[in-house]
């Protein structure tokens, strides 16, 4: 695990009535499975205590995805909210990241591309093909990212 040394002062700085978790990561990096898990086995007892027995596992404070979005950049953070995110702070939210074996996720993202484009639809992943002049470069990828189309040299 990544990222344990910034829990500490994440209870510092935030009330523990604002404390939330929130799923983050690509597609198909396992976003869904680990927000299960977060919701089948994490509490943030002062919200739990607040709104039990009766409160959703969003009042708990454990949610289906950051408040910029599950699967948009980090660097999107102060830039891009996500719909019905708008009253949340999103400093409050200490994002759970998930990142898969590369080659894996490649693999399953020519399965399920979502909003990813480019093309493979005889070699998949399809990460260079043969230039003009025989050499080889990267086949571009254009992703769909918090409402925005974005280009990137690879899917690598």
């Amino acid at each position: 695990l990544r990222g344990l040394d910034t829990c500490e002062k994440f209870r510092q700085s935030v009330p523990p009535l604002g404390r939330m978790l929130g799923s983050a990561g690509m597609f198909n990096s396992g976003t869904n499975l680990v927000t299960r898990l977060m919701k089948e086995n994490c509490v943030i007892p002062e919200r739990f205590n607040k709104y039990a027995p009766d409160g959703s596992k969003e009042d708990y404070g454990i949610r289906w995805q950051c408040p910029w979005g599950k699967h948009t950049p980090a660097n999107f953070k102060n830039n891009h909210t996500a719909p019905k995110n708008e009253e949340i702070i999103k400093d409050h939210c200490l994002p759970i990241v998930t990142v898969r074996n590369p080659f894996d996720w490649m693999v399953s993202m020519c399965n399920i591309p979502y909003t990813a484009r480019w093309p493979h639809h005889r070699i998949c992943p399809h990460l260079v093909e043969m230039s003009s002049n025989g050499k080889k470069v990267p086949v571009g990828v254009k992703v769909k990212l918090a409402e925005q189309w974005l280009n990137f040299d690879s899917l690598a």
